[in-house]
């Protein structure tokens, strides 16, 4: 059932099995896991099915670190307020985490998830039909066609390669409207801004949730367990609001609320030469459709995990953009021509060299210091605006040039090609976010080192649960979406637990 907040009559309440709150890519697929179930359920989004510019000014912040371009217009934008959220312009990159992601590092601070890879396994299988990807193989060697090989760089202990599938891409709030719309145990409810979180008088469960729209309208929806899936930047903000009963914000009680706050660092590192490139490159060039697969899939260079232990470096992919012009190429060669030296001559290619500006994403070190905060300035609504204070340490700086050049001395080791670092330690650091926030309602067992549990639920609070990039305690490489729509499937299917306990 479809419901327009606005013409609710003021002060109603709505009640439900679940309320969930946003109906981006985590909100949806949850909502999609009941539909036409027992429960009854309540979607709440805060805009409609198009673009409202007065909608989407609720996002409106500011950034204070130093590295973010575009300052105002990051917070503003980088996520999308209508129905579907923001796989209404994704992309559509896809790829699982990788074992390694998961787990506890040594030599990056503050990592670890509360479960290895193979606990999310079947999820992302599932997940991988969501986003209408055809089958779940990401391994080239398996996957691909004789046409686009990977490279092989010596042994398969140092560069790898590793694959993304690409989404149509799946426009969530297109493509499984109907599915929710029209389940008769879900309620639809555009327009419908969550101002309040009320709790119990100690905070630990959520009686009510208040409901707002920009024509004043007000509304509450009382319900048995809660889902906050708001985006990667609100869920924080919507907690450390919520302050009535505790005056730092819900979940909040060790201040971890908005921070370890992270994004994927990319960057243009320089040029490579690959001088053993495979007859067809195209692997590496173009996100073109895989005839064994049914959807295109791109390549990239990566460090084998096994690399990444013995010499403590974060996982980072390697984009051999290709460089086809006379100049880009002569420039590319000028680069790279004085580290021949150093490396030795390399061996005869088989084919003409290959030409790559190399474009680098690595994963960021979990920073207690990088965090969302909330400003004076308030919104339409009279909520307080974010403060994003996006901190990178000299830890990421040397670590992304320590991958990179774990890369120029393999090639070159194998006889494969050439890498020259654009960038030197004295010049600056040119890196730009992703468009991926993720982190600040971290997900940890220790409630004095992340905001929810390993099932997602806010600790301290009984029935209060957060979906979304927001929960990862690291990154990856991966573009984040594959895997919060997994997180959103393991959530709903413990929710379903939860829900009937509760009926029993």
């Amino acid at each position: 059932m479809l419901i327009d907040a606005r013409a609710v009559p003021k002060d109603k309440t709505f009640e439900a099995d679940l309320c969930i709150v946003g109906a981006g890519a985590a909100g949806i697929t949850i909502a999609r896991e009941f539909a036409n179930k027992g429960q009854s359920v309540i979607l709440l989004e805060s805009g409609g099915f198009e673009f409202e510019e007065d909608t989407q000014d609720l996002n409106a912040g500011e950034t204070v670190g130093r590295f973010m371009p575009a300052k105002r217009h990051y917070v503003s934008s980088v996520q999308v307020r209508y129905f579907g959220g923001s796989t209404n312009r994704w992309e559509g990159w896809c790829r699982p985490l990788d074992a390694i992601d998961f787990e506890e590092r040594s030599w990056v601070p503050n990592s670890g998830w509360p479960f290895p890879k193979s606990h999310l396994e079947p999820f992302y299988r599932n997940a991988n039909e969501i986003c209408q990807i055809k089958p779940f193989d990401y391994d080239p060697q398996e996957a691909l066609s004789p046409s686009r090989p990977p490279l092989t760089i010596g042994k398969n202990d140092g560069i790898v390669t590793k694959t993304y599938h690409l989404s149509p891409p799946t426009r969530f709030g297109q493509v499984y409207r109907k599915d929710v719309v029209d389940a008769p145990n879900i309620r639809v409810l555009l327009h419908a801004n969550v101002v309040d979180i009320v709790t119990n008088s100690s905070a630990s469960a959520v009686h009510l949730m208040e409901v707002q729209c920009l024509t004043d309208n007000k509304l509450w929806v009382r319900a048995k367990a809660y889902v906050l899936a708001a985006g990667g930047m609100q869920n924080s903000r919507v907690l450390l609001y919520s302050n009535k009963v505790l005056k730092a914000g819900l979940g909040n009680q060790h201040g971890v609320v908005g921070r370890y706050f992270f994004e994927h660092l990319n960057w243009n590192a320089g040029s490579a030469v690959i001088t053993k490139p495979n007859e067809s490159m195209d692997l590496y060039e173009s996100a073109t459709m895989e005839p064994t697969l049914g959807n295109p899939t791109f390549g990239a260079l990566s460090l084998a995990e096994d690399l990444q232990r013995r010499h403590q470096l974060l996982n980072t992919a390697f984009i051999l953009f290709p460089k086809y012009d006379v100049r880009s190429m002569l420039g590319a060669i000028g680069e790279v021509s004085s580290l021949i030296d150093r490396f030795g001559k390399p061996s005869p290619p088989s084919r003409g060299p290959h030409y790559s500006m190399l474009y680098t994403r690595t994963e960021q070190v979990p920073n207690p210091n990088s965090r969302i905060t909330l400003s004076g300035e308030q919104d339409a609504l009279g909520k307080p605006r974010v403060i994003l204070n996006w901190q990178l340490s000299d830890r990421d700086s040397e670590q992304i040039r320590k991958s990179i050049k774990f890369l120029g001395r393999e090639l070159g080791r194998n006889g494969f090609g050439r890498v020259a670092l654009r960038v030197t330690d004295h010049n600056p650091w040119p890196v730009r976010a992703a468009s991926h926030p993720m982190g600040g309602t971290r997900m940890h067992s220790d409630a004095k080192k992340g905001v929810v549990d390993a099932n997602c639920r806010v600790h301290g609070i009984a029935n209060l649960y957060v979906a979304g990039s927001s929960v990862f305690p690291t990154g990856g490489f991966s573009n984040p979406t594959l895997t919060l729509v997994a997180l959103a499937l393991r959530l709903a299917s413990h929710l379903t637990e939860v829900l009937e306990s509760k009926d029993r």
